[in-house]
């Protein structure tokens, strides 16, 4: 399960910092109480620009920056690790593209779709424990 935490058609036009924490937070609890499982925290630019600190009471981390590379600093800027990273979405359907012209574009059978890499040690294994 993820939560997904960006700016793209929200209710509220700029949300605080901590608004956006609390609310995030509350949802990783509520789903922990549920499922006894912690949500992947999914974001990017939001994230960034609050300068969030940690991953907001979620277990792991999805990272969206449409870039060739996943710098350090952009990974500590979403407020995660290398460690807790799951995973790195890297090019969106809506036609923003990225890295090298060797990177997958688009799913077979299914055209162009938000394509995320697994970069979590023990890869899809691991995602999946």
């Amino acid at each position: 399960m993820m939560v997904d935490v960006e700016r793209g058609g929200q209710r509220i036009a700029n949300p605080s910092r901590a608004l956006v924490e609390d609310r995030t937070r509350a949802f990783a609890k509520r789903c922990e109480q549920l499922s006894r499982r912690l949500p992947t925290l999914y974001g990017g630019e939001l994230l960034r620009a609050d300068g969030v600190t940690d991953r907001l009471g979620c277990g792991r981390s999805a990272i969206a920056l449409y870039n060739a590379t996943l710098p350090p600093d952009v990974i500590h800027r979403t407020g995660t690790d290398l460690e807790h990273i799951a995973l790195w979405q890297y090019c969106a359907a809506d036609g923003l593209v990225a890295g090298p012209a060797s990177y997958p574009r688009e799913a077979p059978g299914c055209g162009r779709v938000d394509i995320s890499a697994v970069v979590l040690a023990g890869g899809v294994e691991a995602l999946l424990s």
